[in-house]
């Protein structure tokens, strides 16, 4: 379940000043195992934090202390900052976007349904969760560190690298997302969705560099194409989403009728 992560070696020396001298480093898996976990267990959460702040110069959203849950690798004493699953402060992206798993009704074959589909004559169900983890896994298993051939991937280490599954929901989570300041005025980069680059195989069938939007550069990524005049809509309401599962080509119009949907749902129920 190890996900390997590659650093530059400015990044490397860097964070290695600072936590070297307290793990030792497990060569096959990656992690950076603390020496005497249970006598330091305390200063685990503090030294993780301080790491993670060092490799990417923004602060951690989550919440530390459920570390466990964002760990992807198998060994609880493990200090690598990349084998956690967090979001990062940084500029405009000031808060921890999260599904609300109250909008979604479990049925009995473990798919989920929106509950602003329930009254649908052909309700959009999403699928089990675990259905939406082996999707990820595949898709990572063609991505580096699994496929050895870069030019190969169709996302980059560091592009995979951000996308997490929601266990309550089964989205596919961007964490390279931002959100609208209260002070600006407004701007389509601020919009929650997630951002993330083509890898090699697409940019050299010509997809474009730089960041795009993640739910349509990972729709590409798993072989799918956008029909002319159609947009992809997220049927599971959460815009940091890229699962293609819990997208569909709709036409605008029916793109802005379900947002409008989904709004008054959510609304009855919390109020």
């Amino acid at each position: 379940m190890a996900r390997l992560e590659h650093y530059s070696p400015e990044v490397s020396n860097t964070l290695a000043a600072v936590a070297l001298r307290d793990v030792t480093l497990n060569d096959e898996a990656g992690c950076w195992v603390i020496h005497d976990y249970d006598v330091e267990k305390a200063q685990h959460t503090t030294m993780l934090a301080s790491l993670a702040r060092l490799d990417t110069g923004g602060e951690v959203l989550d919440d530390l202390c459920k570390k466990d849950s964002l760990r992807v690798c198998d060994d609880q004493a493990c200090l690598n900052p990349r084998h956690y699953d967090v979001t990062h402060r940084v500029k405009n992206r000031d808060r921890l976007l999260s599904t609300e798993p109250r909008f979604y009704e479990t049925r009995i074959d473990g798919s989920l349904l929106p509950l602003w589909e329930k009254d649908e004559p052909e309700p959009f169900l999403l699928p089990s969760i675990d259905e939406s983890v082996y999707a990820l896994r595949a898709l990572q298993k063609r991505c580096v560190p699994h496929m050895q051939d870069p030019k190969s991937a169709p996302l980059s280490p560091n592009a995979i690298s951000k996308i997490t599954i929601d266990d309550t929901t089964g989205c596919w989570v961007t964490r390279t997302y931002y959100v609208k300041p209260a002070s600006f005025g407004g701007s389509f980069m601020f919009d929650g969705y997630g951002r993330l680059s083509y890898g090699p195989a697409l940019k050299s069938v010509g997809y474009p560099m730089g960041p795009r939007m993640a739910h349509r550069v990972v729709w590409a990524a798993v072989g799918r194409s956008l029909t002319p005049g159609k947009v992809l809509n997220h049927e599971c309401g959460f815009h940091p989403c890229c699962n293609p599962d819990h997208l569909s080509q709709v036409t605008s119009r029916d793109n802005n009728n379900h947002a409008r949907r989904m709004t008054t749902a959510i609304r009855e129920m919390i109020e």
